[in-house]
């Protein structure tokens, strides 16, 4: 079995036992601190890979939002993508938040318009900085 295969495993096997402690719908503390534990697993087990931002990117940056320019907010949204077969966005959400909401919404907005090469998996994350200096980039 190769390193991601084990890794595919890993993932599996943490969301099946976090199913099954949900299934149960035990409420006592340790069952809460355990589910707790199974999420933070997931996490770090079942992490997609982070990628470079796609072509279709360059044309369709993010806007960067007047309010943010305003307040002087900067800083990076990692986005989770979930892929169609044809490299199209199906889903996406904030991963690892900005700190700032208008950012990680413009983040979102403009991911939504890229098409991505299917190659690099079905599930992905993809950084998008916004800077000051620099305008909005991924």
């Amino acid at each position: 079995m190769t390193p991601e295969q084990q890794a595919q495993f890993r993932c599996e096997q943490t969301r099946e036992q976090i199913q099954r402690q949900l299934d149960s719908k035990d409420n006592s503390p340790s069952a809460a601190a355990n589910l707790k534990s199974l999420r933070n697993n997931e996490r770090t087990i079942c992490v997609p890979p982070l990628v470079e931002q796609p072509a279709s990117a360059a044309a369709l940056q993010p806007r960067y939002p007047m309010q943010a320019m305003r307040a002087r907010h900067q800083g990076v949204v990692i986005v989770l993508v979930e892929l169609a077969a044809d490299g199209a966005v199906t889903s996406d959400s904030v991963y690892q938040s900005s700190g700032f909401r208008e950012l990680d919404q413009a983040a979102l907005e403009a991911v939504r318009k890229w098409h991505f090469d299917v190659a690099v998996g079905r599930a992905i994350r993809v950084p998008v900085n916004s800077s000051l200096s620099g305008g909005t980039t991924v």
